[in-house]
């Protein structure tokens, strides 16, 4: 019997939790086909979204993510989350109930109407391990750990051969080309890159041509990280892999025109190649359909005898800032 995933995950329609992460009470998300954007401001609920995505799908009983499911400073005992989706050509609704470390319900719906199938717990942890798992990139804020290795004579990191497996470059004419008119429809300041020799180079739009390992941090990440989308979205199509690309902590270390240019690069993949990027970002203006998130865990002030009492998360005062809060 072929136990391998077959099934492709070309959308995800909507999610929903009650009590679940950094959200409290319930909660509903809707998505567009091609692209979202969770916005929300630090620690405000967004990675809790994406882990929710994740998790629904996720065909361990138990948890894996380090963090905790239930909301802090709440008694709560467990968890709901919700997933609507498409796979195989047909609309999956899933509800999962987490309890303590582990999913004590699975509800599972194939179809619409009176031909749906359900599954429950067993059976349904068996047809998810028929999904094709769904993409998470999340490690932007230092490129170079995706990008180079380590040399122990010179104790120096050096970016990686053409030929090494940590490259997302391939050293194809067709991809070369493919990342060039990427970049230069996604307005990035780079004009071309080329293989030359045993290394990469870039020609920048004022005509100067340096080796790829030179540029800013800012500059490289921005290059390294659409050769990185373009390579999965090429091979979505060659292996018929699942569609839906969740992307977290995509901005940090950029500016506001270099996450442009990703932003920019992710709507030309989506159009090509027919893929759903679910990302998130801290800013609303110039984002794609944007799913705004409030602050889901407010801190509580309460007065006591003069005193002011934070809770989540704790706080401690000292110095002037100590002497204006007696005050209150």
């Amino acid at each position: 019997m072929n136990r391998e995933p077959n099934i492709p995950v070309t959308k995800i329609i909507s999610a929903a939790c009650r009590n679940f992460m950094a959200f409290e009470g319930l909660h509903n998300f809707e998505f567009d086909e091609a692209i979202s954007t969770i916005v929300g401001k630090n620690s405000g609920g967004k990675t809790s979204l994406v882990v929710l995505i994740k998790q629904a799908l996720d065909t361990d009983i138990g948890r894996e993510w380090p963090g905790k499911w239930l909301v802090e400073s709440h008694d709560y005992t467990e968890s709901l989350i919700e997933l609507k989706f498409v796979a195989g050509g047909k609309i999956h609704y899933l509800r999962r109930v987490i309890s303590g470390n582990t999913t004590r319900d699975l509800h599972l719906y194939i179809g619409e109407g009176d031909k749906a199938e359900f599954l429950r717990d067993s059976e349904g942890f068996a047809y998810l391990k028929k999904l094709k798992p769904v993409t998470l990139f999340d490690t932007f804020w230092r490129p170079y750990k995706d990008y180079t290795k380590f040399n122990p004579y010179n104790k120096k990191l050096h970016f990686s051969e053409i030929d090494d497996s940590l490259s997302y470059i391939r050293p194809s004419a067709e991809y070369i080309d493919a990342l060039n008119l990427l970049l230069l429809a996604a307005g990035s300041k780079i004009s071309k890159l080329s293989v030359r020799g045993n290394s990469y180079v870039i020609e920048n739009r004022n005509g100067t041509i340096v080796p790829l390992s030179s540029l800013a941090l800012g500059d490289s990440s921005i290059v390294l990280t659409l050769a990185k989308f373009l390579m999965h979205a090429m091979a979505i199509d060659e292996e018929d892999n699942s569609r839906v690309i969740l992307i977290d902590e995509m901005e940090t270390g950029l500016s506001r025109s270099g996450v442009q240019v990703l932003f920019d690069g992710i709507r030309i993949l989506a159009n090509r190649y027919k893929c759903q990027f679910i990302l998130t970002s801290r800013f609303s203006n110039g984002r794609i359909n944007p799913i705004t998130i409030k602050q889901p865990r407010v801190p509580k002030v309460y007065r006591t005898h003069r005193h002011l009492v934070v809770s989540n998360p704790p706080f401690s005062s000292f110095g002037k800032l100590g002497a204006w809060l007696s005050k209150l």
